[in-house]
């Protein structure tokens, strides 16, 4: 849908107006329809060719969405949330590898988008201010569909990934993974860097912040969360720490509202687990001083 309308709409400057001009494109109402259509009978869309075609669909949406600037975020959180959802009824050893694959051209595009922001910091170029703000959008709304994905298939599937714990730990010869875990182990590079060097960025924070909070909701799905727990933690003091030494656009809020939830649902496990659990950063509140 998405290839079909840009090819035929790229270059028609009467189209382009016409989108322009609509309260919602036509973009916007495919990936609406979409979502719709695929959450309400995931099933029918879990035959291997239908996941085929959901696949070459997500990736289209990529190549489009960089040459076509109708289609927004929203759109692709809303064509990104039904696949989710049909990827939720698969059977629980596909999980990882569907998941994985949903996330494959998100992190590559926000590891590309880093990569380029590294190099346009290091050299001399026009409007390198305006061009470098751009890039930070970017990584922003990369981190927001990966939110979307773990989001949404927390949500969904929660309840039997809670019972493919319990059943691996029954069972020694089988293992089971978080498939969110997963996608999150992949990302967890990118996450690093940006809490590391993109904190006094708004858009890169806020984003930062809901998918961290949206980790804890993973972590309640494990039997073991506390090592994942630490390693999600050392990322919200490196936002935090950051913020707070920075004179840049981003708020404290996100983060906080991370250890907020985080020492709510985990402060009397994370106590009691002695020097098993420990950041290596400096204490926030040395930074807050």
């Amino acid at each position: 849908t998405f290839e079909t309308a840009t090819s035929a709409f790229r270059g028609d400057a009467l189209a382009q107006n016409i989108i322009h001009d609509m309260s919602i494109s036509p973009f916007a109402e495919a990936a609406i329809a979409i979502r719709c259509i695929l959450s309400r009978s995931p099933d029918y869309f879990t035959t291997p060719q239908a996941l085929a075609a959901l696949a070459e669909g997500w990736d289209v949406s990529y190549s489009m969405a960089d040459q076509h600037s109708s289609i927004t975020i929203e759109d692709r959180e809303s064509l990104c949330s039904g696949i989710c959802r049909v990827l939720a009824t698969l059977t629980a050893e596909k999980w990882g590898g569907t998941l994985s694959n949903l996330a494959r051209p998100t992190i590559e595009k926000l590891s590309a988008v880093i990569r380029g922001i590294n190099e346009m910091m290091r050299v001399s170029m026009p409007n390198k201010d305006s061009v470098i703000r751009s890039h930070f959008i970017h990584v922003g709304e990369e981190i927001r569909l990966l939110f979307t994905m773990i989001r949404t298939f927390n949500s969904t599937a929660g309840g039997q990934i809670i019972d493919e714990y319990k059943s691996s730990s029954r069972d020694e010869s089988t293992s089971f993974e978080h498939p969110s875990l997963i996608v999150i182990h992949k990302a967890m590079d990118c996450l690093k860097h940006c809490a590391m060097y993109f904190n006094d960025e708004s858009i890169v924070v806020d984003s930062l912040g809901n998918l961290l909070t949206q980790a804890i909701v993973t972590a309640g799905q494990m039997i073991n969360p506390l090592p994942f727990i630490q390693q999600i933690s050392e990322l919200g003091v490196n936002i935090i720490s950051g913020v707070a030494r920075s004179n840049g656009s981003a708020s404290l809020l996100p983060a906080f509202m991370f250890i907020e939830e985080l020492i709510e649902l985990y402060g009397s496990a994370i106590a009691g687990s002695n020097d098993n659990f420990h950041f290596s950063s400096t204490p926030i509140s040395n930074e807050l001083s």
